[in-house]
């Protein structure tokens, strides 16, 4: 097994910041780079380099998942409830986002898994 990545302390502290405020939709690099106190552009490239995508990227990533997860526990949840509160300011950038992430809209990520069991 191999041991995990390390990171620069910079890019560790903006991958935490992510993994933390996923949800928010004023969540940037920018944002994140004045409160590490670092040139945006500089933790952008630090972030990319490191991590292997860049940070916009790796925030949208966090919230598809947890978008998809969300959309499979609650059926009677309508889609934009769930695009709202994963930091999408509209359905239609939801949808584009949640499409190029999983490969399909989130209407047919629910009927592809629902109803369990069958």
């Amino acid at each position: 097994m191999s041991a995990p990545r390390q990171y620069s302390w910079h890019v560790d502290a903006a991958e935490r910041t992510a993994r933390a405020e996923f949800k928010d939709r004023e969540l940037s690099l920018e944002k994140v780079a004045r409160r590490l106190r670092i040139s945006r552009r500089h933790l952008a490239r630090l972030f990319r380099s490191e991590v292997g995508v860049p940070f916009h990227s790796f925030a949208i990533g966090l919230r598809m998942e947890g978008a998809a997860a969300a959309l499979l526990e609650d059926l009677n949840r309508p889609v934009k409830h769930v695009a709202l509160e994963f930091g999408s300011r509209d359905t239609a950038s939801f949808d584009r986002d949640f499409r190029s992430h999983k490969g399909t809209t989130p209407t047919l990520w629910r009927q592809a898994f629902w109803p369990p069991g069958i």
